[in-house]
């Protein structure tokens, strides 16, 4: 009885104690990492995660675009987001070196390239050829828009899924579309078979972290440090593994 007095006692320390981390996800699928009902990969992954932490998730949904301005605002805390130069100023996430350290990641992403099925278009992963003079697709605030610029491509960032990108695709408004693999390889075999088809070599394989606000970071270094390495010890364990293997 004493024992179970004891831990009741502990639980209720350990959660007035916590740290609460509001999060702002993404309102649309992105499977299989983000869910608007919560049962994304990298949703769970940081539940459990939680659960060895001091921190206590308080979740909201939003447009991607207005996630990433509550955080640079400081309006929300934290959000799952692949690392940009031009976000550093205000999000924070692990480092090494100078530079995103990977082995921190949530789950590391593959972007393709996808063309109308025999088109020209062409990506050897350095450059593209044969993109004629139709934009781009690549859904809005993105960080593979500011990449195809570089690159000196023409760019259509209007859409806010990659089911609309390829709808412009499968009606000629669009030369290309830059979708995750995941999620675009449903949308083709459901709605584009025959007439859509994913180049071999990816756009860029893009990590995804948990970015969080500078300011936040600064007042709460120690439990975010302390969260971020729980992150990548549960993401490596056989438990969260197994998990990852039998995700529907």
């Amino acid at each position: 009885m004493f024992r179970l007095i004891a831990a009741s006692l502990c639980l209720i320390a350990c959660n007035a104690s916590a740290l609460t981390v509001r999060l702002c996800t993404f309102d649309r699928p992105f499977a299989p990492y983000t869910m608007p009902d919560g049962s994304g990969q990298t949703q769970e992954l940081l539940r459990r995660a939680a659960r060895g932490s001091a921190i206590r998730i308080e979740n909201t949904f939003a447009p991607r675009a207005r996630c990433l301005a509550q955080l640079q605002h400081g309006e929300t805390d934290a959000l799952v987001a692949a690392y940009a130069p031009e976000r550093v100023s205000y999000g924070a996430i692990p480092m090494l070196g100078g530079q995103p350290d990977e082995s921190y990641a949530l789950a590391i992403t593959r972007f393709m390239v996808y063309r109308r099925s025999g088109s020209a278009v062409q990506w050897n992963g350095k450059q593209f050829s044969g993109l004629g003079t139709l934009p781009v697709g690549v859904q809005a605030s993105f960080i593979h828009g500011p990449l195809l610029q570089k690159l000196g491509v023409t760019v259509d960032d209007g859409a806010k899924s990659a089911d609309q990108n390829l709808g412009k695709l499968a009606f000629d408004r669009l030369s290309a579309a830059i979708a995750q693999e995941a999620e675009a390889g449903y949308y083709v075999e459901q709605n584009y078979k025959g007439r859509i088809e994913a180049l071999p070599i990816p756009f860029n394989l893009t990590p995804l972290y948990l970015m969080v606000n500078r300011g936040f970071y600064k007042r709460n270094r120690a439990a975010i440090d302390g969260y971020w390495q729980t992150i990548r010890t549960v993401r490596q364990s056989p438990e969260y593994q197994a998990y990852l293997r039998q995700w529907r």
